[in-house]
């Protein structure tokens, strides 16, 4: 028994992976990213057109040049990630707002009218739609350069529309009861926010 015992082979055992055995991905993310199913990439494995901020050392997507990849990256973590769910969250919350305020806020004031509903929806209009673009910047932001530029743009006239929404209520109501001033500055602010746009995206 003990010499069949012996003359039996030890079946071979695969080695244990060790850290220089690791592909420099998956030591690129912190430990609650490194099973992440994309690959992660440390700040000077970025090509450059990625680099923006270098105090971000890690967990960077890798270049998509796809549009169902770079969507996809929503439900992966990275460093994107808090950037795109919390921008996503606040463009639901303030299209959401103007119709809780058209059916709770505005049958309590007796002395409002449609006119105080369409300029309170204009400012919250204006918030989600800056934070649509910008969520759209954060996650499209890894496609390719050329996308990248673009999704920026888009970014910068999101924050263009969000000043011209929170200027229209201001303008409405510093000058309540003024229409000819109200139409004045109104209409100023839009001339500069078209131009301003204009001028970013051309």
């Amino acid at each position: 028994m003990s010499s069949v015992t012996q003359g039996r082979r030890k079946r071979p055992t695969s080695p244990k992976p060790t850290k220089g055995d690791q592909s420099v991905s998956e030591l690129s993310a912190p430990l609650g990213l490194r099973n992440s199913p994309m690959p992660l990439l440390r700040w000077e494995e970025l090509p450059q057109w990625q680099r923006d901020n270098e105090h971000i050392l890690t967990s960077y997507r890798a270049p998509s040049n796809s549009w169902r990849g770079s969507v996809a990256s929503i439900f992966a973590l990275h460093n994107e990630t808090v950037n795109i769910y919390s921008h996503l969250f606040g463009a639901l919350l303030f299209c959401l707002l103007p119709l809780y305020t058209l059916r709770e806020v505005y049958p309590r004031q007796a002395d409002a009218d449609l006119w105080d509903v369409m300029v309170f929806a204009v400012f919250f209009y204006g918030v989600a739609i800056c934070f649509f673009l910008s969520a759209s910047f954060h996650v499209l932001a890894s496609h390719s350069p050329e996308v990248a530029g673009f999704e920026l743009k888009l970014d910068y006239l999101g924050v263009v529309l969000l000043m011209w929404g929170a200027t229209i209520p201001t303008v409405y109501y510093g000058f309540y009861g003024e229409p000819t001033l109200q139409l004045f500055y109104c209409s100023l602010v839009i001339a500069q926010s078209m131009t301003l746009t204009l001028g970013d995206l051309y």
